[in-house]
Order: C-alpha cells, then structure tokens, then sequence
C-alpha cells in the first residue's frame, strides 16, 4: 500500500522564501568577495614591499649613498635579490673608502713634495743669483758656490727619481710614505763620481 502526502502552499509564500534565499545569497556573495579582495591585497603587499625596499636601496646607490641597506632577510628570489644589492652597497662602500684614503694620500704626498722641491731649487736660485750679480768673485768662494749648486742638484734628482718611484707605488695602491728609496744607483745619473761636502 502506497501513501501520497500532498503539501500546498501558497505562491506568496514560496516567493518569499524564494526572496530571502537569494538575499543571502547575494549578501554571502558580497562578503566572499570582500574578504577575497582582502587577502589579495595583502598578499600583494607582502609581495611588492620588498621590491619597493629594493628599487628605493637601488636608486639611493645611484646618488652615491652607499650606506643603505634593504633590511630584507627572506629565503626566496627577493631574499636573495635584496642581499645581492646590499652586497654591492658594501663593496661600494669599502671602494669608496678606500679612494678616499688614496686621496688624503696623494694631497699628502703633493704637498710634502712641493715641499722638498722648493729647498734645493731656492739654495740653487739664490747661489746663481750671488754669482750672476757679481757678489761673489773669490776664486775660492766661487768654487763653493759651485759645489753648492752641484750639491743641490744632486739633491733635487734623488727627490725627482723619488717621487717617480712614489707616485707609480701610489698608483699601485701603495703607501708611498711606506716606500723608500734607499740608494741612488751611481751609473744610472751623470752626476756619477761627484760628492758634494756638507
């Protein structure tokens, strides 16, 4: 034996059943999109901060400030990208120390070499000048002056050949105030045999 159960409804009823389903499917809708957009967002800022950290360390290089750093510390590409560039940061750091030093360096070095040129080419000036100006005619005193001039000359080559050896140590990255000339080969000037007194 079969039993049939019959439900009657209104229409009214139905479709305001009908009404509220699609209301709150409508209104979960809303709200999957809403938290989807959310996470979307955050998952791009999350992937897009680092490459702005970057791109910011990058053109800070680029004018010369080379104390940035990303900060970035992640074990992925841009984990690996970020230390690339603070690793060039660095290098470049240590480069620019580095020139500056040889730059302190190189002022030094002109300056005490202007400085040891000018003695010998003044004590030669002011004794060609006594002997140009007739103040000095002693045969004896004249023979002085000479051995002055000759003195000084000597003088004046060992501090070129010096500052030959210098500059090319410094260009090598050398201290040159480090180098030292201890000897001036005899056959290598033709002031060779020559000793000036003191």
């Amino acid at each position: 034996m079969v039993g049939v159960v019959l439900v009657q409804a209104s229409y009214a009823v139905v479709l305001d059943a009908l009404k509220t389903s699609m209301t709150n499917l409508a209104f979960s809708l809303l709200i999957a999109m809403a938290v989807t957009l959310l996470i979307a967002m955050v998952v791009f800022r999350i992937l897009t901060q680092p490459l702005e950290k970057i791109q910011k360390s990058a053109r800070q290089l680029q004018e010369g400030n080379y104390d940035v750093r990303t900060d970035i510390h992640q074990e992925d590409e841009l984990g690996r990208l970020a230390k690339s560039v603070d690793e060039l940061a660095l290098r470049l750091a240590k480069a620019k120390q580095e020139r500056n030093r040889l730059d302190d360096i190189r002022s030094t070095f002109i300056t005490n070499i202007s400085h040891e040129l000018r003695t010998p080419v003044t004590s030669m000036r002011a004794s060609l000048e006594a002997l140009c100006d007739g103040l000095v005619t002693e045969p004896e005193k004249v023979d002085q002056y000479h051995r002055a001039i000759l003195k000084d000359s000597i003088q004046l080559h060992r501090l070129i050949h010096e500052i030959k050896f210098n500059y090319k140590a410094l260009a090598d990255g050398i201290h040159p105030l480090l180098c030292k000339v201890d000897k001036i080969e005899s056959d290598s000037t033709p002031l060779n045999g020559v000793i000036a007194d003191d």
